[in-house]
Order: structure tokens, then sequence, then C-alpha cells
């Protein structure tokens, strides 16, 4: 039986908003001593005032912020299915543009990217703690209204939705950002975060009303194919002819792997002699090979592991001298007993055994020595080696098929782990926390199999896809904000060009602060919005002239007669620029009145007295060295440098890495984030090419390259420049 929409909706309306009243009734009652911990550490009186204000501040408004949220949920719920329920809470939001000075503009774009910031955190945090509750409810409602393409956007109940009501709701209460996102985590953490329960109940409700979930294609870019055993990549396509199970890597790789394909890998070990397997890092081959003892069978094999196994000691992460030391132990300990094995059972290593196990030491003495790696991360995934050599050993298809389930794991931590930067955030959600997780699945697993990697590598990659998802929300946030800033900055040069053209002779004080201060906001804001061909425009320039013009005196009575005319018009076409600016009252006022005194003078056939010259004007051309240097390498390095490329830089002795995002192509300025999409510094050309001169920053170029297949290209370079004397480095 059909099931009565409208009905329906008002039931699930009437049902989540009567949740939704008690939680945030209960995140009020909270937040007291939420901000009252806030004041008693604030950093300074300052803060402490502000979180103190907001107690007294928000008691006031609570009502009418939980009347004003309550009512957005509903009219947001009021249009289902009809229309996108996003698009009644954003009507009738103006462009900041239209409704504040330009002298504003810069703080406030930062104060609207704080708060996009502050409610995609929540909005984020909710799809990846409610996420199955999300997935079931969606595909009801899309069963419900019959649409194969229902999204959660599409949802009125949808934690972005609820959040962006409440965000509307908030508005009422004019709190410092500092604040507010206070209020915003107690939003997520005591409403949205407690949402599990209601919207089961939602759920309930649409199975007894005879809804059932419409089978639908997933558009998360990050679908598992349980047939296939494929897992998708982060922000990538993925297609049956791709990297199948895993990030699609730099096409490169392909490259990488031609010469350094593991049968030229064996082919070139077996000509190894002993004494350059000791350069290499490779134990003496265990006895047995030169007396053609029988070969040693897998159970053998697993049982040596085991022993080494059960021996071992992890290192810290952040001890990787203690981890190099400890592979050189595992080398020596692993061959000493798989020597005394064969010389006790009278049995040889299988010889493609021997090679599968020199290729891993060789892949792992890369992982630990990887200059592109971070080295915690150098040294959490160096746990996986005896697992990886476990699998490669059972499977040889480890080392032959680059879609391997193992292989693509350890790709795949190593695409995240090569991004990662240490903020001190070690969490079970962090990138860090993330791998780890699954590294620690993998050691604790007794059986384990081609399965184990693919479930691994499947819930490794969907968390890091929910998390990527922000990050590009984040990362765009930031791009509009620089290019805001870069119109804005564009807007007021030009401003400053026009003016200083048509303000070319002394002219009255009170007239260069009129032009100077409001009227070139005015100026500002109209070739923002309309540009330098529009009417406005021409107006406002016409304007200048006029004004310009009214302040010279006249000698003959017909021209002060004339000018007392023309004096009323531009007075108003003043008053209307500043009120097109919101320009203070008092202060407008104040300068119309020192206008006036001007025009009266001038109407006397006088000079006014007070004169100001362009010329008192800073003349920065003045401080700017005579000699240009000519750009050496490093700033051709510092141009060549694209979006989406990643760079390391040591500031201050520590390592950061961050991701080009943006580039201007008006100023000279970058913007890097890092792999949350969260800023971590701008700069210009020269700041780059800076670092690059001082040995300070390098270009990421193999950021993109899987690393088991970089460590085999490698591996394959050190085989064969090994020099007379044996030397060799494993370094890229």
């Amino acid at each position: 039986m059909k099931a009565d929409i409208d009905n329906l909706r008002e039931e699930l309306q009437h049902s989540i908003v009567n949740a939704l009243r008690s939680l945030v009734d209960e995140m009020f009652d909270r937040l007291d001593d939420e901000l009252l911990g806030h004041a008693e550490s604030a950093i300074s009186d300052h803060h402490k005032y502000l979180f103190v204000d907001a107690i007294r501040e928000l008691r006031k408004h609570r009502s009418n912020i939980i009347s004003l949220f309550l009512n957005g949920v509903s009219e947001a719920a009021a249009v289902f299915p009809k229309a996108n329920p996003g698009s009644v809470l954003n009507r009738g939001s103006e462009d900041i543009l239209g409704k504040e000075s330009v002298a504003s503009l810069s703080l406030l774009l930062n104060v609207e990217l704080e708060e996009n910031l502050a409610v995609d955190a929540v909005v984020s945090k909710a799809r990846e703690q409610l996420h199955n509750k999300l997935e079931v409810f969606n595909d009801l409602l899309a069963s419900l209204t019959g649409r194969k393409d229902f999204t959660e956007e599409d949802n009125p109940f949808a934690p972005e939705i609820l959040t962006t009501a409440f965000r509307h709701a908030l508005a009422l209460w004019g709190g410092e950002m500092l604040v507010r996102r206070v209020v915003y985590d107690a939003f997520g953490d005591v409403v949205i975060l407690q949402l599990d329960e209601p919207y089961q109940q939602l759920i309930d409700r649409l199975l007894a009303a005879g809804v059932e979930p419409l089978a639908r294609e997933r558009k998360t870019g990050s679908a598992v194919e349980h047939a296939g055993h494929r897992v998708s990549a982060p922000g990538i396509d993925v297609s049956p002819e791709s990297f199948e199970g895993g990030i699609q890597f730099d096409q490169v790789a392909d490259a990488l792997l031609e010469n350094a394909s593991i049968f030229n890998l064996v082919s070139m070990i077996r000509s190894v002699m002993k004494k350059r397997r000791i350069a290499l890092g490779l134990p003496d081959i265990p006895a047995g090979y030169e007396q053609n003892w029988p070969v040693m069978g897998p159970a053998e094999l697993m049982e040596v592991i085991q022993q080494v196994e059960r021996g071992q000691e992890m290192a810290s992460p952040f001890n990787l001298e203690a981890a190099l030391e400890g592979n050189e132990s595992f080398k020596q300990v692993f061959h000493k007993n798989l020597d005394q094995l064969a010389q006790r059972k009278q049995k040889q290593v299988n010889v493609v055994d021997q090679h599968v196990i020199d290729v891993l030491i060789l892949l792992f003495d890369f992982v630990l020595e990887d200059p592109l790696m971070p080295a915690p991360m150098k040294v959490l995934l160096s746990r996986l080696q005896i697992p990886m050599l476990r699998i490669a050993l059972q499977d040889k298809k480890f080392l032959t098929e680059k879609n391997h389930p193992a292989r693509q794991l350890l790709n795949n931590l190593s695409w995240a782990a090569i991004r990662w930067v240490d903020n001190g955030d070690y969490s079970a959600s962090s990138t860090y926390g993330l791998i780890e997780q699954a590294i620690n699945r993998v050691l604790q697993e007794s059986y384990q199999d081609a399965s184990l990697y693919t479930e691994i590598s499947r819930d490794f990659l969907e968390e890091v896809k929910r998390q990527e998802s922000a990050a590009k929300l984040s990362e765009e946030r930031l791009k509009q904000l620089a290019r805001g800033q870069e119109q804005l900055a564009e807007a007021r040069s030009r401003v400053d060009d026009v003016l200083n053209g048509l303000v070319n002779e002394q002219i009255p004080v009170a007239v260069y602060r009129l032009l100077d201060e409001p009227w070139r906001d005015v100026l500002t804001l109209i070739y923002l919005r309309e540009g330098e061909n529009s009417d406005s425009w021409v107006s406002a320039i016409s304007l200048v002239n006029r004004l310009l013009d009214s302040v010279i005196p006249r000698e003959k009575e017909w021209e002060r007669q004339k000018l007392m005319r023309d004096i009323p018009p531009l007075i108003a076409d003043l008053r209307e620029g500043f009120a097109s600016i919101s320009y203070d009252a008092a202060k407008s006022s104040h300068m119309l009145q020192q206008l006036q005194l001007c025009h009266i003078v001038v109407l006397r056939g006088l000079q006014p007295a007070e004169k100001f010259h362009p010329s008192e004007l800073a003349d920065t051309s003045s401080m700017m060295p005579d000699t240009e240097l000519l750009p050496d390498q490093y700033d051709e390095l510092a141009q060549t440098v694209r979006e989406g490329q990643w760079i390391a830089w040591q500031p201050d002795g520590s390592e950061l890495r961050a991701k080009l995002a943006w580039r201007s192509e008006i100023a000279d300025l970058m913007l890097f984030v890092d792999s949350r999409g969260r800023k971590v510094v701008e700069m210009t050309s020269d700041d780059l090419a800076g670092l690059f001169r001082a040995s300070n920053a390098r270009v990421l170029y193999d950021i993109n390259l899987p690393i088991v297949e970089r460590g085999l290209s490698v591996i394959y370079k050190a085989l064969r420049s090994l020099a007379p004397d044996g030397s060799v480095t494993m370094r890229a």
C-alpha cells in the first residue's frame, strides 16, 4: 500500500521536533558549566569576559533561539519532497558584499569561514558516527519519494539541515567566534550525535507504513564490491581497468615496474655474490643450498616466522633509530633460526621462497629509509614486515600482482601516511589513529589470508573517504575565502589608482578625508559587485569630479549661483553613497558639515585654508631597492609548483608538509593545506624560493606513487648500481 507522503512527513516532523526540543534544552542546561569552565581557564581577562558574557546572553536568548531552531526544522521539512529543504534555510540570506562596508569585508570573510568550518565539523562527525542509520533512513526516503537519485541533501532531517537551522537561529545572538565554537561543539555532542534513537524511531515508522528501502547505487566514491573484493580510493574514480582494490595511483607506477618486475629482481638477486648480499643488507643464504638437501615446506617456514614474531619487540613510532636497530636484529634472528632449522632437519629453503624473503627484506629496508615518509609512519608501517612476509610466502602473487589485497593495503596505508603531519592528534579518528588501528588488526588476527587484508583495506578507505569529503569542503571554503580576499585587494588597488589619477592637485582636507574614507569604500563596493563598466561606477567617478569641482573658488556671480544650485544634489548623492555602505551616521554628518564649511568659503570666492597635496601620501616606491635581482633556479622551481602538488619544509627544525590548494592569478600568493583541508600557511613564490634556496624545502614529486612500486624500483636500481667494492644504497 502506497504511503501518504504528506501525513508521514508530518508524523516524522512531529517526532523529530519533539526529540530535538528535549535535546537542545539539555544542551543549554549544560552550556553554563561548559562556558564557565572555559572562563576559568581563559588565557586573558578579555577571553574570560567573553565566556562570562556569553552565559548571560545565551540565558536571555535561549527560548527565542530554541523556537527559531525548531521553526527552521519544521519549515525545511514542510517543503519535502517537492523542494530541497536547504533552499528554505538559505532563502533570504544576502551576499556579504551587499550588506556590509568594505572596511569590514576581510573580517567578515574570516568569520564566515570559521563558522562554516564549525558547522562542517559537526556535520562530518555526525556522518561518521550515524553513517549506518543515515544510509537506511535515506534509502527509505528515496523509496517514499520514488527517487533513485535521492541524496542526504534531500533529507529534511539530515545532520546538515538540522545544523544549518541551528546556525540560523544562533544568529540571534552575536557572540564572538571563540565562544560560538564552544556552542557548536555542544550542539554536535549533545544534540546531533544523540539522534541515533530518534532516527531509529523514524525508520521504524516508515517501515510500519509499508515503506521498503530502495535498492540503489551508492554515490560515496568508496563503494565496496564484495564479489570482486574491490575497494575504491579516496576522491578518485575507480573503473574495472583501474587499480582495483585501492587507491588509483599515478600511472607512472606502471612504468616503474616495467624493469623492476619481480622476475628481473629475482634474476638479479640470484647473481648477487655473498659479499654483495651483505652490502645489500641481506644475510647469508641458510645451509643446505649447496648440499642439495630437500626443500622446506610452507609449514616449516611459518614455524620460523612464528618463533621470530614471539620474540620481537615493537619500537615506539617516535623512535626511528630503535626501529632501524630492531629491523637489523629481525633479519639476523630470522636467518639464524632459518639456518638452525635447515641444519636440524637437513633441508634447504626453496630457491623461490629465498628470493621472496630477500625481496621483502629489501622492501622494508626501503620503507624505513623512504625519504618521503615521516619518521613515525616509517616505524608504524615497518610493523607489517612479518605479516607481509607470511602472506608473500603463502601467496607469491603478492609480488607479481599489484592488485593483491595485502599489497593494496600496504599501498593504501602509505598513501595516507605520506601526507600525515604530526599535529599532536593521535586519536582513533585521526590519520595516525586509523593507520595504527589497521596495522593492529593485521597483527592481532591469528588467521590471515587475502580476505583479511581486503576487509581491513575496505574499512580503512571508507573512513579515509569520509574524512576526505570533509577535507575537500574545508579546502574549498579556504579557496573561496582566498579568492574573496584577492578580489578585495584587486578592487582596492584599482580604486587607489583611479583616485590618485583624479586627485592631482591640492584639495581641502575635508574633501580628501571624504574621498579617502567613505567614498573609497563606495567605489570598492561598486567595483566588486558591478565592475568598472557599470553605470554605478561611472556615476561614482563622476561624483568625484563634481566634488573636486565644487571646492574651486568662483569669481563670477553667475558661477557662484550655479554652484549653489549644484551643491544640494551633490550632497544628496553623497548621502546615498554613504547609505549604500552603511557608513556611520555620526561620521557622515560630521564630514558633510566640514564640506559645507568649504563650500561657504568657496562661494565667497576664497580658497579653503587647510589644503592637502597628493605628494604627502607615503611613497613606498622610494623604499624599494633600485636593483632587481635576476631569477635563479630556485625562483623558477617555485614558479613551477602546481596546484595539487605537495611540498615539505622545515620552518623551525620540525618538518611540515602541505598541498598547494590555490595559487592566485592576480597576486603572488599561494595557499597550502594539510590532508584534512586545514590551512597550513600562505606564502609568496619569493618565500618558497627562499626556502628552496636555503635547502629547507622540497617538492614531494613521487607522493602519488605507491610505496611497493617505488620500493621495488629502488631495489632494482640498487642491484644495478652495485659498485665493484659491493657498496650500495637503498635510498631513492
